[in-house]
């Protein structure tokens, strides 16, 4: 995929189409990223979209005549009479609502592929953003742009951090253009989001808790029971812990198991008295196990 077909704003015709003509097209709303299909909906509402259809039924003095779509809809054409919607799915329902015949959509004539990665391009512009949301998405455009699989990716964005690889996908240039932000911070800050739970995104997303709060999370990897029952305690607090305070949390419950684990040569200790119920064959095993320490002890 060329860089400078999704970024060129030249490779793009303003028209005026019939509604009609202009189609949704499933999976391509980077702002459902992450949302469960309720909270998809709900965004969609008629109540929800109310704001969008009244300013689009607003009538401008001079003229008589409804405003209607201020900002045209980004479409691809889906063959010679159809358009797919790559961006504007709430304006497109909303001039439904509205009873608008016809909307303004900017054309681009894109694969399905660049189709996605334009859509997360433009939903990028949006201010009302979550960082969850945010980084969820340009993963998604950086894994579409480049073909590579999320794991491979995140290998890639570091290799390109340490000088140790080529900047094949121009993702650097990608990501500046899109989010203002480079590689560096993508391979090191935004990486981790994706090691994040489900429910620890949501978390952030519906501002339960913030991003840095969540991080502070991760250092429970090992044990995924506690965190989660962590994650649980803090969204039943009235007011969300500070980042600085999971922090305290997180490294108090680690401080703690590590007093109570028993050291390994407490562990060897214990296991000393079993040496005597070895079979002949276990017992040789154990021998050189025994020697091999006493090697790399010595």
């Amino acid at each position: 995929m060329k860089l400078q077909t999704l970024l060129d704003p030249q490779a793009a015709a303003l028209q005026t189409v019939l509604l009609e003509r202009v189609h949704l097209v499933a999976g391509f709303n980077p702002r459902f990223q992450g949302l469960t299909s309720e909270e998809q909906a709900a965004l969609l509402t008629p109540e929800a979209l109310g704001g969008l259809v009244a300013s689009m039924q607003e009538v401008i003095p001079e003229t008589g005549v409804p405003r209607g779509v201020i900002q045209p809809l980004l479409v691809r054409p889906l063959d010679a009479q159809t358009y797919g919607v790559i961006a504007g799915e709430r304006r497109y329902r909303a001039a439904q609502l509205a009873g608008l015949t016809h909307v303004p959509v900017v054309i681009r004539a894109v694969t399905e592929r660049e189709a996605l990665a334009l859509a997360i391009i433009e939903n990028a512009q949006r201010q009302d953003t979550d960082q969850i949301t945010q980084a969820l998405a340009g993963f998604r455009l950086m894994s579409t742009v480049s073909g590579l699989s999320e794991d491979d990716l995140v290998k890639h964005l570091g290799a390109l951090r340490r000088g140790q690889a080529e900047d094949t996908y121009q993702l650097e240039t990608l990501l500046q253009r899109t989010y203002g932000t480079g590689v560096s911070t993508w391979s090191q800050q935004r990486a981790k989001v994706l090691a994040l739970l489900p429910e620890e995104r949501r978390a952030v997303q519906r501002g339960k808790l913030s991003a840095k709060s969540a991080f502070a999370l991760l250092k429970l990897k090992d044990r995924p029971e506690e965190r989660e029952n962590l994650l649980q305690e803090m969204l039943q607090q009235e007011t969300s812990p500070s980042a600085e305070e999971v922090h305290k949390e997180v490294s108090r419950r680690l401080a703690e198991e590590r007093v109570l684990a028993p050291s390994p040569q407490i562990r060897l200790k214990a296991l000393l008295p079993k040496l005597k119920r070895l079979d002949p064959q276990r017992s040789e095993e154990v021998d050189a196990l025994l020697q091999r320490l006493e090697r790399l002890l010595s």
